[in-house]
């Protein structure tokens, strides 16, 4: 239950400083809110409407017992709160003045006035502070004893050496983490004076029975923190999107593995920059794209790329690129990519590689104990150092952190693959195919271990990776899938491409190995029947060797 704090910043620094310098004397207690609290409160991970929240000056009624006080309702200064779970509250004292430079202390009346807001029924915060700017006490409101000894206290001058104390129990990061552990401790104690273990059971089961009441509200909170980190990747991501260099975002944004949602965005943002740009930047831009010099590439970079090339057709449908009008630059593409690359020989192997090298990763992944080790180490100081907001949200899991560790092997290793085999312009194909063998003979070795499907199976769900690493190029066409699923959603540009073209889709629906290949036969219409490619051998449809034009007219 503990959560990483980071260090301080070199400005948050900065501010410590400056405001363990200031002179208090005079000062009224609303220059005290707002020239010291305030900038503290930031410091602490606060802010007005945020999920770690701070209220000003609400006021609550108070119970006709407490009339003899002289009013019928108090006013807070500073109440903060976690996802509008109120839980400590700070009031502001006057600087005074110092008298034969004694600074002025903190009354006994001050403290006990703090420690009666904090346990109104409507406020019901664990903690409280009170400050004049020269002292800083911070009570345990269910700790308060005769001599009102605080849990924490130091003047402002030392600011700079006592905030992390003050932080690591009221701390945005680091409150919730605190009070776990503080209700743990009190279960503890009162749960030690049973007579009756069978009690300490009934209590595990009103525990679970309380935790169900308050999981909707848990649910509600993760449903608005999504909003929240969405919008804010969004906006981070569009900035990008809107001033980085052109050329430079082909190879970020398109060699993700992005959602289909992400990329239609995207790519309406990038397609508008690129027409809107000089025609030397225009030509560079679809130069990188499609990946006219050889350049190592994944699988998505291919179907976020044809995402991006509809976009920019919706757009522009006169956009021309040495010489080739858009529609037919798409067409090239889609063939290329259904054709595995049969008329680039560089892309072709490097697809070839992918699949074996994305196979031999997930086996190293489940074999080796030191790897399974260190993902579930990574796993978890990802839950220890990430904030918990992110966590929640796309938070860390062995799953996550094996398609990351899977795709940064795949990513070294071709380019290591082109840079090897194909770095001064020519292809070294007998290499290259020597190399290919021996990989499949290596994979082919480790898939006849049954430890592998028996350690996948015993991990459990947390560890099921989300790719079709298993299967690609072997038993499944992953990346005619994500063509198919693409133009599934156009249905003109589909109806336009050749008849070749659609053939190869049809063939694909036939043989079941390509996802969105009978949506898009659908479209098509009873022209491109799958029926006549039956018998077709899966092993043929994936053979390197074999010409795969050639299929179409072997049925």
């Amino acid at each position: 239950m503990r959560k990483y704090r980071p260090p301080l910043t070199e400005n948050e620094k900065k501010e410590l400083e400056r405001l363990s310098k200031l002179n208090f004397d005079g000062w009224s207690e609303s220059d005290v809110r707002e020239e010291f609290i305030v900038p503290l409160l930031i410091l602490l991970g606060y802010r007005k409407n945020m999920d770690y929240s701070v209220s000003r000056e609400e006021s609550y009624k108070l119970n006709p017992l407490f009339i003899q006080l002289g009013r019928d309702r108090i006013k807070l200064d500073y109440i903060c709160s976690v996802r509008k779970q109120k839980f400590w509250i700070i009031e502001a004292k006057p600087g005074g003045h110092r008298i034969d430079n004694k600074i002025p202390p903190l009354s006994e009346e001050d403290i006990a006035q703090a420690h009666f807001y904090s346990l109104h029924p409507s406020v019901d915060t664990p903690y409280f502070v009170v400050t004049n700017g020269w002292y800083i006490h911070l009570y345990d409101r269910e700790a308060v004893n005769e001599g009102l000894t605080p849990l924490l206290a130091f003047k402002h001058s030392d600011l700079p050496s006592e905030f992390m104390k003050l932080d690591a129990i009221i701390g945005a990061t680091q409150l919730l983490c605190g009070l776990k552990q503080r209700l743990l401790k009190s279960a503890e104690m009162t749960l030690s004076a049973e007579v009756h273990l069978d009690r300490l059971d009934e209590f595990v089961q009103a525990i679970k029975m309380s935790m169900n009441k308050i999981r909707p509200m848990v649910l509600e909170n993760f449903r608005s923190n999504a909003k929240v980190q969405e919008a804010t990747r969004t906006e981070v991501v569009d900035s990008m999107l809107n001033t980085a260099p052109l050329d430079l975002i082909v190879s970020s944004v398109f060699m993700a593995s992005n959602s289909r949602g992400f990329m239609r965005a995207s790519s309406d943002v990038l397609a508008r920059r690129l027409i809107s740009s000089p025609q030397s930047i225009q030509h560079l831009f679809m130069t990188n794209l499609l990946i006219e010099q050889t350049r190592p590439v994944r699988i998505p970079y291919y179907y976020n790329a044809l995402e991006f090339l509809i976009r920019l057709q919706l757009l522009d449908p006169t956009f021309t690129h040495q010489g080739q009008t858009i529609q037919s630059i798409i067409e090239n593409w889609v063939e290329m990519c259904l054709f595995h690359f049969w008329s680039r020989k560089d892309l072709r192997y490097m697809w070839l590689a992918e699949g074996l090298i994305g196979r031999l990763a997930i086996r190293l992944v489940y074999l080796a104990p030191q790897v399974r080790s260190a993902i579930i180490s990574k796993t978890q100081s990802q839950i220890y150092f990430a904030p918990e907001e992110e966590v929640a949200w796309m938070g860390p899991s062995p799953a996550r952190n094996v398609i990351d560790f899977v795709e940064h092997v795949i990513t070294v290793t071709l380019a290591n693959f082109v840079d090897k085999y194909m770095s001064d312009g020519t292809i070294k194909e007998t290499l290259i195919k020597e190399e290919l063998s021996r990989l499949a003979k290596l994979v082919d070795t480790i898939e006849q271990q049954d430890d592998y499907k028996k350690i996948r199976s015993e991990l459990g769900p947390s560890w099921g990776e989300l790719r079709f690493y298993d299967s690609t190029n072997v038993q499944f066409d992953v990346l005619s899938s994500g063509i198919c699923d693409i133009l599934s959603d156009h249905p003109d540009i589909l109806n336009n491409l050749s008849d070749t073209i659609k053939k190869r889709i049809a063939l694909q629906s036939r043989i079941g190995i390509v996802n969105y290949a009978k949506e898009c036969l659908s479209i098509l219409g009873d022209k491109y029947s799958a029926e006549s490619y039956e018998g077709l051998d899966v092993h043929d449809y994936f053979n390197p060797d074999k010409n795969p034009y050639s299929l179409l007219s072997e049925q």
